[in-house]
This record gives C-alpha cells, sequence and structure tokens, in this order.
C-alpha cells in the first residue's frame, strides 16, 4: 500500500525501486490537508541523502499558492527518473532536493482533497576527487547542466550509469561521463572530476 489510510498501491517502482537504493515512506494520506506553515513529516536521515515528491493526479499544479515552500526551499524539477506505476494516478510531477544528514523536515501541502505526494529517499555519498582541480576529462567542454549542488549533480550521473562527473562549484555545472581514465589540468581552478569507487 501506498499510504497507511487509503488503499492505493504501486504497479511498479521503476527507477525508484529498492536496487537502485530508495526507500519508500509511506505516509497517511489525510495529511494531505496540513496547511503549508506545518509540518508534515519529519524523518531523522542517518546519511547525506536525496529526497524525492512524486506528485500525481495534477496535484503538483499552482505550488506558487498552495505550496510556496517549494520554491523557497529550492525543491528542483527532476525529469531523468522513471516515474512509479501508481493506482491513483499518474505520476506527473517529481521534485527532489538534497539534506545532509541529520532531521529532514517537510511541510504541508494544502491538498485541497487531491492527495499527498508520495516520497522517496536515497542516500547519498560524495564520490571520490580524480586529479587535481580545475581537471577535465577531455580536451572539450562538457555540455553543462546547472543544478543545486554537487550531490544533485553526482546523482544525475548515477541513475544515466556514468562511471564520472565533472562539477564546476563556482557555475553550479554538471556534466556526466561515461568514464575518465586520464584527467588534464586544462579547466578553471572550481571544476573537479568525481569517479564512482
Amino acid at each position: 500500500r501506498a499510504f497507511n489510510d487509503a488503499e492505493d498501491t504501486f504497479s511498479s517502482l521503476a527507477s525508484f525501486a529498492p536496487a537502485n537504493d530508495f526507500t519508500y515512506i509511506r505516509t497517511a494520506l489525510a495529511d494531505q490537508m496540513l496547511n503549508s506553515s506545518q509540518i508534515q513529516l519529519g524523518v531523522h536521515l542517518p546519511t547525506d541523502s536525496m529526497v524525492y515528491l512524486a506528485y500525481y493526479a495534477g496535484i503538483g499544479e499552482n505550488h506558487d499558492q498552495r505550496r510556496p515552500w517549494i520554491a523557497q526551499e529550492g525543491w528542483r524539477l527532476e525529469t531523468t527518473l522513471a516515474s512509479p506505476g501508481f493506482s491513483g494516478g499518474t505520476i506527473d510531477e517529481i521534485r527532489t532536493k538534497f539534506f545532509y544528514a541529520g532531521l529532514m523536515q517537510l511541510r504541508g501541502h494544502n491538498g485541497d482533497g487531491r492527495g499527498a505526494p508520495l516520497v522517496f529517499i536515497r542516500p547519498v555519498s560524495l564520490w571520490p576527487a580524480l586529479g587535481l582541480k580545475g581537471s577535465r576529462c577531455s580536451v572539450e567542454e562538457q555540455p553543462c547542466q546547472v543544478v543545486a549542488d554537487q550531490a544533485t549533480c553526482q546523482d544525475l550521473a548515477d541513475v544515466a550509469g556514468s562511471n564520472a562527473y565533472e562539477f564546476d562549484a563556482s557555475r553550479s555545472c554538471c556534466a556526466s561521463i561515461a568514464e575518465c581514465a586520464m584527467p588534464r589540468t586544462a579547466a578553471p581552478a572550481t571544476r573537479s572530476i568525481f569517479v564512482r569507487p
């Protein structure tokens, strides 16, 4: 069951399966009515983690009015993961955010009777650096994707099956790389390569 107090179920977890290190947090559907100024959920995270909120059946609409904390707290739109199959409706939006180990609190959703998001957690350990700061894996500049932080960059690389990524902290620039055997020092000093251990 997807909720403690409802019969909705998953037909598939897709990218969010336990085999990919995801944990599902079963909440109460009744929590959907909590005001966005209230805390809906508190979880102690034993390690740094990415938290994912899966919105279904249109409940992700109107974040600006109903859930202003989505933008205020930096929850970004996730588009690279395959969504779970869910009997409560089609998952049409996934938001994610990095949290350091410790208490993670999730605010209310002002659901207006339309459902609470599905909550998934995935632990994150940063991969070790390869080479010196100012290194890149190829002579050419890799395509840059602006991300919230290094943990988000690593999460994207991991989900894509890449064995390395470049991250430029000054620009929040992320590039996933299939392999990186020989780093080159021809990049800004804020750029580094990180490889899967």
